[in-house]
């Protein structure tokens, strides 16, 4: 009789553990390569993959939705990491019902279920050096190599607008507008203030330069400073440049040198084409020799390309073959320009975000 007792207790003791590790929740969405990692197991993840407790999904150029068993969404983007640490959903009591995930690195986006709804002091959502407080609602943290997170509060997918809590070992702060932010930089420092960014929820992802995120400019105040998220090409008026203001005698580092482009060279003619090159706010592509924005970018060609750009006292140069094929997306500053060395060149794309 005590055997059977046992054997009894044995099988339902592993019965309770199959239901702690059975599927908590589906690959929903899958639009290019990620892996699993479930205890040694590498799994490569598919659509309607099973996700389990303790699961660890990275992603390398695709992007994974993932609806859990409570209704939660949770859309990690390209060339991030997700930690599903803990997760039991509970319908009849849902006291009992708690979420546990960290993100590692990337982005990823967060919308709530039944837990965050009946019990969200059980959700736990963390990034390295952040806690999000969840009261039912939507919201993404994006992350880089040190661990800075920055999180920003979206709005539900039926336009309403939740709130968050974001705290470090040293503060908290609450976002309640949509597009919302705040950035922790590390654990012994707070959360900025909250301020709200001018983007859209298919903006947020691993381009967003992780750093303190700066207030939208309100009519009538003024602003002293930009970063990548506060510039707007239609707020840029070419109109306001005025040729007439420009001291020729004034020269910099980066002032065109005629020695350095040809030596047999009509100096008349290259001395026409630099006015010529001055009237224009952005080089033509493909790219030709001159100079723009009033010096901030020069252009030598030498029987190769070298490129230097200035704005605000910070400089970067670049050189390349004649003939490379190359597209160039430079942003100083909020200052943006793309720069093509053959028509429509796309064999080689080099970003360059100095800020």
């Amino acid at each position: 009789m005590l055997t059977q007792m046992v054997q009894i207790l044995a099988l339902l003791l592993t019965f309770q553990i199959s239901i702690c590790f059975a599927g908590i929740g589906t690959v929903e969405k899958q639009t290019g390569p990620a892996q699993l990692t479930r205890s040694d197991d590498k799994i490569t993840v598919e659509k309607d993959l099973p996700v389990e407790l303790l699961d660890t999904i990275n992603t390398a150029d695709g992007i994974i939705g993932i609806g859990f068993n409570d209704d939660t969404k949770v859309q990690i983007e390209k060339h991030s990491k997700l930690i599903i640490d803990d997760f039991i959903y509970d319908a009849a009591d849902p006291k009992k019902s708690k979420l546990k995930m960290k993100v590692g690195l990337g982005t990823v986006k967060y919308a709530s279920g039944k837990i965050a709804k009946n019990a969200r002091q059980n959700v736990d959502i963390q990034t390295p050096t952040a806690r999000i407080g969840v009261r039912g609602t939507a919201f993404s943290m994006t992350v880089d190599e040190i661990g800075r997170s920055l999180v920003i509060l979206l709005p539900n997918a039926d336009g309403t607008v939740g709130e968050i809590s974001v705290e470090s070992d040293m503060g908290q702060v609450l976002l309640t507008q949509a597009y919302q932010a705040t950035m922790v930089g590390t654990r012994e420092n707070p959360p900025t203030p909250p301020v709200i960014l001018d983007l859209s929820a298919n903006e947020i992802n691993n381009l967003l330069i992780v750093q303190k995120p700066r207030e939208k400019e309100e009519e009538g105040s003024k602003q002293t400073e930009k970063s990548i998220l506060d510039f707007n090409e239609l707020d840029v008026n070419l109109l306001d440049k005025n040729e007439l203001d420009k001291d020729d005698l004034v020269f910099t580092r980066l002032d065109f040198n005629l020695l350095d482009v040809e030596l047999l060279a009509n100096i008349l003619d290259l001395m026409n084409a630099k006015l010529l090159y001055e009237t224009e706010s952005f080089p033509t592509n493909p790219i030709r020799p001159g100079v723009y924005e009033e010096g901030k970018t020069q252009i030598v060609l030498d029987g190769e390309w070298i490129i230097y750009r200035e704005v605000d006292g910070r400089v970067f140069s670049i050189t390349l073959d004649q003939n490379s094929n190359t597209q160039m997306n430079l942003n100083q500053a909020g200052s943006p320009i793309t720069l093509h060395t053959t028509e429509n060149a796309s064999d080689t794309v080099i970003n360059i975000n100095q800020n």
